[in-house]
């Protein structure tokens, strides 16, 4: 029989010699054998499992020192990090102050107005040093000047724990003041109830000086844009009473004729009388033409009268209604010193203006046309009168202007008269007129022939004038 290993213990322990001398020791030693293999192979494969865990377990032991070293070299810089980032902020924050406290002006009281604390701005602006500030009241640098009536709705609104804003002028340690936009809110504690007040103040004196400054040179624009215009009226008062002068010289030509004729025929008419030659037609005739002449000298006079005759209102009015105007008083004269008058008038726009103002400059324009004509002596002077839509032309042929004062001419008091008998305020005053009062332009330039005087002025809305004659 075959025997196992255990078998083969029991048989030897119970002392049973004959079962062992039938036990055949090849087949006892195979299986011994094998099964000492077996117990091999179990030992081995337990020996590599138990290597391999412990491996696996030392692996783990190591990979947790590492994290744990890992983590604990992280939480030291993280540790370091932080201190770090706790001073930095420390430090800004401690710069900010500092920053704030040097250009903030900021103060802080208790609900009863006393100082607790101030920034370095605050000690600056007032003159005072913290020492001075700390535990006073907060008007020791109210301004007596401010309005009460500001301070009172100032603490109702702080009081009612509201914040106020506005601006306040303080009253500095050496007098002088300055002023502040102010922002003050209540601090409230744990309990809901406002235990202090804190004020944030930016400076605004220069800004307050500069709008004073202003107000002041508006106040001194004002007031001497009123002195020139005073001044440019007696300058237009004084041009015009130097025309009007001119223009009795010119209606005092256009008289001698129609007083001479007038004269003629009442002494005709006194002869005959005499001579008892007076017949009634011979009256009547003689009688019609002495109307004739004294309507003639009224017309005169009242072409004279509405020339000058102020008027504030707008009228539209042409070109060759302002000329016909004005050539009615001055042609006379102008023709009796054999100057040519030529008109080339195109134009049939209307015209939105002044028309008296108007007159004046275009009378002005042709008598400085006739005198240089005259001044200079032209053999055949000419003065061309030119329209076109809304430009007027007033040309002469006396050569031009010298180039060196054509820039100055429109100057108040300046004249290009060798006589000097000008007033040196025709063509200033012509030029305030047209682009002061009528809203135009006026210049001067030189073409081949002479000076060129243009005027050029708004047109109005209505269009053209159509002409259907």
């Amino acid at each position: 029989s075959i025997y196992t290993v255990n078998k083969m213990r029991e048989t030897i322990l119970s002392g049973n010699y004959n079962a062992i001398s039938k036990l055949n020791v090849k087949i006892w030693f195979n299986n011994t054998t094998q099964k000492i293999n077996k117990l091999k192979i179990i030992d081995a494969k337990l020996t590599k499992n138990i290597i391999f865990n412990m491996d696996k377990i030392l692996t783990d032991i190591k990979n947790k020192v590492f994290m744990f070293i890992a983590i604990g070299i992280l939480s030291i810089i993280i540790y370091v990090l932080i201190v770090f980032i706790i001073l930095r902020f420390a430090k800004e924050n401690d710069m900010q102050k500092k920053l704030i406290s040097k250009y903030i002006i900021t103060s802080t009281t208790t609900t009863k107005g006393i100082i607790t604390d101030v920034s370095e701005a605050f000690v600056d602006i007032s003159g005072y040093t913290r020492e001075e500030l700390i535990g006073r009241p907060h008007s020791m640098v109210r301004h007596p000047d401010m309005n009460s009536e500001t301070f009172r709705d100032l603490w109702a609104t702080i009081k009612s724990g509201k914040t106020w804003r506005g601006e306040i002028v303080n009253l500095a340690k050496n007098g002088s003041s300055y002023w502040v936009t102010a922002t003050i809110e209540p601090i409230f504690g744990n309990s809901g109830k406002i235990v202090s007040y804190v004020a944030v103040r930016q400076d605004i004196t220069d800004k307050i000086k500069i709008d004073i400054l202003n107000k002041t040179l508006e106040e001194k624009v004002r007031s001497e844009v009123a002195k020139n215009r005073e001044k440019d009226k007696a300058m237009l008062q004084q041009s015009r009473l130097a025309q009007i002068g001119e223009m009795i010289s010119m209606i005092a030509h256009q008289w001698r004729q129609p007083l001479s004729a007038i004269s003629a025929t009442s002494g005709s008419l006194t002869l005959k009388a005499k001579l008892d030659k007076l017949d009634n037609d011979t009256a009547a005739e003689l009688g019609e033409k002495i109307s004739d002449y004294s309507q003639h000298l009224s017309s005169t006079i009242d072409d004279f009268r509405d020339f000058f005759k102020p008027n504030k209102e707008i009228v539209n009015t042409t070109y060759k209604e302002l000329i016909d105007s004005v050539l009615s008083i001055v042609e006379s004269s102008v023709t009796s010193k054999n100057i040519e008058l030529k008109q080339k008038l195109q134009s049939k726009t209307i015209l939105p203006t002044h028309p008296n103002e108007l007159k004046q400059v275009i009378l002005n324009l042709i008598k400085n046309a006739e005198d240089v004509l005259l001044e200079k002596e032209i053999k055949h002077p000419i003065i061309t009168i030119e329209t076109q839509d809304n430009v007027l032309k007033i040309k002469d042929n006396a050569g031009g202007v010298p180039t060196d004062i054509i820039d100055k001419i429109f100057n108040p008091y300046f004249s290009t008269k060798t006589k000097k008998d000008g007033t040196g305020l025709g063509l200033y005053m012509s030029k305030t007129i047209i682009e002061e009062h009528c809203g135009g332009e006026l210049r001067v330039y030189n073409d081949e022939f002479g000076a060129v005087f243009e005027i050029i002025l708004p047109v109005s809305i209505m269009g053209d004038i159509k002409n259907d004659a």
